[in-house]
């Protein structure tokens, strides 16, 4: 778990600026439920930052990343709560 500062900029592949993505668009990303999703971030099975206090935010890199390590949760293995 990261918190976001405004010296945490993270850059993609092509040296652009990369866009958090909400809980909500996580979860639709990935076919879960939005409470799977926060009970992910909760355990520390998914890699979020911390936006303010509360908020959490996503890089699709990274999510892409950890999906690439855990071959049960790509395309067509997963299970929809």
């Amino acid at each position: 778990m990261n918190t976001v500062t405004t010296q945490d900029v993270k850059r993609n592949s092509s040296n652009r600026l990369e866009r958090l993505m909400s809980a909500r668009e996580i979860a639709e990303y990935l076919g879960y439920a939005l409470s799977t999703i926060r009970n992910k971030c909760s355990t520390g099975d998914i890699p979020f930052v911390r936006v303010g206090k509360r908020g959490v935010g996503f890089r699709r890199s990274e999510v892409d990343r950890w999906l690439n390590q855990r071959p049960d949760l790509r395309p067509g293995k997963r299970r929809v709560p």
